[in-house]
């Protein structure tokens, strides 16, 4: 989530061992990186969190009108401490990526290896199991080749930005003849964990740049569905969920639908403003949050209500 620990499971295999150097040096200098700049942002937080939190209490006690008022000004809240970090923010993102490079540029003969090997590993996997059943395991629902190329996109070792057209390939492959149905999203999203892990990352990866460097946080996951989704012709928004009074949060994918299908959670919005500042239709939105089609995981706590609600290309253009 936004900076939360909990994750998803990933079927990535083991990161190679004689990388632990360069690695462990990777994050002290990384988590340096991140205390100067929070430490630099701190004042700022702070009076945002203490503002949020208050206008969160009156939330709570407030009719739905005042609701409404009460969400444009959190948004507006939200866009004037953005705007008050945004130059530490750059300078932090920055940095990170000069060393997030360097690790790459050091470790991708190891990066290389282990994908070879990783790929070799499933594919023994497939021929076992088809020797001992004379099928494909339904772990793998004939998608084993598709799985396989996602499993390559994830382990590119160069992180180089996958183009779209390969990216549309993975796409087309859910789709059916009538549609896209909710158990091809399903499959989708299956896939999706399986082939990636979770990390935080310190600003929202477009899809291709998620699938070249193996995965990312909540808003990533989120924007590769909304991207999958659009692919397909169906409209998304990235929504953001926090618990009263916690300034952690999490980031799931609401897609908006006339009849919500048995045994799905939904999300009621009206009088929602997106940040754009472009107005959410009013309705019924069913989540996606991971590998979870129609309701929420245990990254989404219990008492967490949404609180932004974003389209994912202005998120993208802006984180």
């Amino acid at each position: 989530g936004f900076g939360s620990s909990q994750a998803p499971p990933s079927f990535t295999p083991s990161y190679p061992d004689d990388t632990h150097a360069e690695r462990e040096q990777w994050l002290r200098e990384s988590r340096a990186a991140r205390e100067r700049y929070m430490a630099e942002i701190r004042p700022h937080f702070q009076e945002w969190q203490r503002r949020s939190r208050e206008l969160m209490r009156q939330w709570h006690s407030a009719g739905p009108q005042e609701r409404a008022r009460l969400q444009r000004k959190s948004s507006e809240l939200t866009q004037e401490y953005l705007a008050q970090t945004a130059e530490a923010r750059r300078r932090w993102m920055n940095e990170s990526s000069a060393l997030t490079q360097r690790f790459l540029d050091e470790t991708q003969p190891a990066r290389e290896e282990w994908l070879r090997q990783a790929r070799a590993r499933y594919e023994a996997m497939l021929r076992e199991f088809r020797s001992r059943h004379g099928r494909t395991t339904s772990y793998f629902p004939d998608r084993q080749q598709l799985y396989s190329s996602l499993v390559d996109l994830a382990g590119r070792p160069d992180g180089e930005l996958i183009p779209d057209h390969i990216l549309d390939t993975v796409y087309d492959a859910y789709g059916e003849s009538d549609g896209l149905t909710w158990d091809a999203v399903q499959n989708f999203q299956s896939d999706l964990i399986r082939s990636t892990a979770y990390r935080h990352e310190p600003r929202a990866l477009r899809p291709n740049e998620f699938y070249a460097t193996g995965g990312g946080n909540c808003v990533d996951y989120s924007l590769a569905t909304a991207a999958f989704l659009r692919h397909h012709g169906v409209r998304s928004y990235v929504g953001a969920f926090f618990s009263p009074g916690e300034s952690v949060g999490h980031a799931v994918v609401l897609i908006p639908v006339e009849d919500v299908p048995h045994g799905f959670t939904y999300v009621e919005i009206e009088n929602w403003t997106a940040e754009d500042g472009r107005r959410v239709p009013d309705g019924r939105y069913v989540p996606i949050d991971y590998e979870y089609v129609g309701g929420f995981s245990s990254a989404t706590a219990e008492d967490a209500v949404l609180t932004n609600v974003w389209r994912p290309d202005h998120m993208v253009a802006t984180w």
